[in-house]
């Protein structure tokens, strides 16, 4: 109960801090902002096309940056900061067409043809505070992307050097190796919303790690950790993959304690992950919350609540509309046979044949044992989370299926590092078996031990008989 009301205390001073960083980025003069798009429209950083392919054939996603940078762009036409900051307006055609920001946005910048400025109440928008001031100071687009790439690299370096002290490598290559190459992660720098968002994954991930090193016995340090990181992912998300963060986090804490701490119960190891991950779901959808509570409180009750409610049901269970309703039927299981699409068969396919080589080669050598099963179970559990809100949110998986599939992608990692770590886990379980040469007074020991010291999880020892 003491954490709940420090948890409720917490955010609630987060969504005062979330407003004041809005309204502060709302005072930075437009003007300047649209200036320096034009100069990126000039010299062809900013294009009219919503989506061109990557450089593998990836779909880059300018549909989504182009809404978040004609929100820098819309003049404050006398509105006080705070409105500018909760309604954040963002340019469409001028028949309110929605479907052609990219259009609509250089079309104004070249020309200064007429549009419509509709509301977006509904999103924090926070991505806007890390972009806005760049493109104000006059920072290319094509130089924001830089940015934007060694941040994520910085972070993800970091994420898998804090794994390693926990982990053996093969199982962290598995996990992220598998996500890296199953997904889109590399066009992600050249997107800024997606990056935004995609920047708190890793430094979440990152910031666990080094705690349970640290500290692997504080379970409310996680906690923490997962409510700051869910508040400020729903701060700076636009809803794009939301399910990576606590599903990389759990998985971690699982593996790591398995791995380091066999002696912890599979149920207390569940238990606490799992609120763990609570903690993380709570945090979000609070803060999210807040954000309307907010917006309603100085907008106007009716003009929040309708749009909630409507989008809402809408991307819950609404069905899609147009061209991708003709292609799906949608039913339950609908949301993830369209993201296993958009990630592809053959590459789904492999992942599950990789992970299922691991195992069948555990099985051969007779390592496969009913402790091994259950540990395969525990650690592979955190891949559900993705399928779990694919499904829920049927509707935004299935039309946002070209980005939404990156969760998916998640998930096979996390199977395929959970097969690796029970191959290791049988491995080493091997080495620990009692040396059979009684005529030697000291041999080297293949046992590793339980619980990994400081250096490495398979510095050998040695033993006399």
């Amino acid at each position: 109960m003491k954490f709940v009301i420090k948890a409720a205390a917490c955010l609630l001073a987060l969504s005062v801090v979330f407003v004041i960083l809005m309204v502060a980025i709302q005072t930075l003069d437009s003007g300047k902002v649209q200036e320096r798009l034009r100069k990126d429209v000039r010299y062809g950083g900013l294009i009219a096309g919503n989506w061109y392919p990557g450089p593998y054939g990836q779909v880059m996603d300018m549909f989504t940056e182009c809404v978040a940078l004609s929100a820098g762009a819309v003049p404050a036409e006398g509105q006080s900061a705070l409105t500018r900051a909760l309604e954040h307006r963002y340019i469409v055609g001028l028949d309110g067409e929605k479907a052609d920001p990219c259009g609509a946005l250089v079309s104004n910048l070249r020309d200064g043809t007429s549009v419509e400025t509709p509301p977006y109440v509904r999103y924090w928008h926070g991505y806007d505070v890390y972009l806005r001031p760049m493109l104000w100071a006059g920072i290319p687009l094509a130089r924001v992307h830089y940015i934007n790439l060694i941040l994520l690299t910085i972070l993800s370096v970091g994420l898998i050097h804090a794994s390693t002290r926990l982990l053996p490598m093969p199982i962290v290559a598995g996990l992220l190796g598998t996500l890296f190459l199953t997904t889109d992660l590399f066009t992600v720098p050249f997107v800024t919303v997606h990056a935004v968002g995609l920047m708190v994954c890793p430094a979440s991930a990152w910031a666990a790690a080094v705690h349970l090193k640290s500290r692997p016995d504080d379970i409310g340090g996680l906690r923490w950790i997962a409510l700051l990181s869910g508040a400020v992912f729903a701060f700076v998300d636009f809803l794009v993959n939301p399910p990576l963060t606590p599903a990389l986090m759990m998985f971690l804490i699982i593996a790591a304690t398995r791995w380091n701490r066999p002696e912890v119960s599979a149920r207390s190891l569940l238990l606490s992950s799992a609120s763990v991950t609570l903690t993380w779901f709570f945090s979000y959808a609070t803060t999210w919350i807040g954000k309307w509570v907010i917006s309603a409180i100085f907008l106007g009750p009716q003009k929040v609540i309708d749009e909630v409610l409507s989008n809402i049901l809408r991307r819950t269970v609404g069905d899609p509309q147009g061209e991708i309703a003709k292609q799906i039927s949608v039913h339950i299981g609908s949301a993830t046979f369209a993201n296993i699409q958009a990630l592809g068969w053959p590459l789904f396919v492999l992942s599950l044949a990789i992970a299922a080589a691991l195992l069948v080669f555990t099985l051969v050598r007779g390592r496969f044992t009913k402790d091994r099963v259950g540990d395969y179970l525990i650690v592979a559990s955190p891949a559900l989370i993705p399928i779990v809100w694919m499904e829920l949110l049927r509707n935004h998986s299935i039309v946002h299926a070209w980005f939404v599939y990156r969760s998916l992608g998640l998930s096979l990692g996390i199977v395929v590092g959970a097969s690796m770590f029970v191959l290791l886990a049988a491995r080493r379980a091997a080495w620990s078996a009692p040396a059979t040469r009684p005529d030697s007074i000291l041999v080297p020991s293949r046992r590793l031990p339980t619980k990994a010291p400081q250096g490495s999880a398979f510095s050998p020892s040695r033993r006399t008989i």
